[in-house]
C-alpha cells in the first residue's frame, strides 16, 4: 500500500472517528504549515465522508512564532484581538468540532525568553477561557492527533536521514494508530473500544474502592 493511501486512512480516522463529526456541523482544524498534504485529505474527509456543513483551517508555524517572541513589543503580543476571541466565540456558538494536529519541533524554542512565552501564553488562554471550558466539558467534539516534522524524527532517530527519519516516524504513528496496509483502522479502533467498554464494565462491577 502507498504512503498516501495510508495517509488516508489516518485523515478518515481522524475525522470520523476522531472527531465523531456529525452531518452539516462544522469542524476547526488547527494544524502547522508542513502539514497541508494531510490536512487537505483531512478536509476531503470531512466534506466527503462526514458531509460536514464547514471546515475551517487554522494555521500555525512555530518558526513564525518563535521570531514573535523573539521581537515583536510585549504588550502587544499579549493584548489577545477581539477578532481572535470573536473567532473563538462562533466556534462556540456554532457548536464547531475540533481536530488539532500536532507536530511537536523539541528544541526550536530553546533560546527564546521563556517568560515571553509563558506570558503570551497565559493572556490567549485568559481570553478564550470560554472556549477551553466548552470543549473540556464535551460540548462540542474535539480530538488530536500527530504528524512527523524533520525536528521531532531526528530527535527520535538521530542516526538515521533526515529522509529516513521522517519515514520511520510516519511508520511508528501509523502502527500506533492501528493502521496498515490490509486493515481498516476505523473498524479495528471500535472494536478496540468496545472491548475497553466491557472491561470497564466488568471493573465497575467489583466496586473496588481504594
Amino acid at each position: 500500500m502507498s504512503f498516501t493511501a495510508k495517509l488516508k486512512k489516518y485523515a478518515q480516522l481522524a475525522v470520523i472517528n476522531g472527531t465523531g463529526l456529525k452531518e452539516g456541523q462544522t469542524l476547526v482544524i488547527n494544524a502547522p504549515v508542513s502539514a497541508q498534504e494531510f490536512v487537505r485529505l483531512c478536509v476531503q474527509s470531512a466534506y466527503e465522508d462526514a458531509k460536514a456543513g464547514y471546515v475551517y483551517v487554522r494555521w500555525n508555524d512555530e518558526i513564525s512564532s518563535k521570531m514573535t517572541y523573539q521581537h515583536a513589543n510585549l504588550e502587544r503580543i499579549t493584548n489577545v484581538d477581539e477578532w481572535v476571541v470573536s473567532q473563538y466565540k462562533t466556534f462556540v456558538a456554532e457548536g464547531a468540532a475540533a481536530l488539532s494536529i500536532y507536530a511537536p519541533a523539541p528544541g526550536l524554542m530553546d533560546d527564546v525568553d521563556a517568560s515571553v512565552i509563558a506570558k503570551v501564553t497565559q493572556a490567549t488562554q485568559k481570553a478564550i477561557a470560554f472556549y477551553r471550558q466548552h470543549m473540556m466539558s464535551n460540548q462540542s467534539q474535539w480530538s488530536l492527533v500527530s504528524i512527523p516534522n524533520l525536528f521531532w524524527a531526528k530527535k527520535i532517530f538521530p542516526n538515521l536521514s533526515e529522509e529516513e527519519a521522517i519515514t520511520a516516524l510516519w511508520e511508528a504513528i501509523f502502527k500506533a494508530v492501528r493502521i496498515d496496509d490490509e486493515n481498516d483502522p476505523m473498524v479495528d479502533w471500535t472494536a478496540h473500544n468496545a472491548k475497553l467498554h466491557a472491561n470497564n464494565e466488568r471493573l465497575n462491577q467489583h466496586q473496588l474502592t481504594s
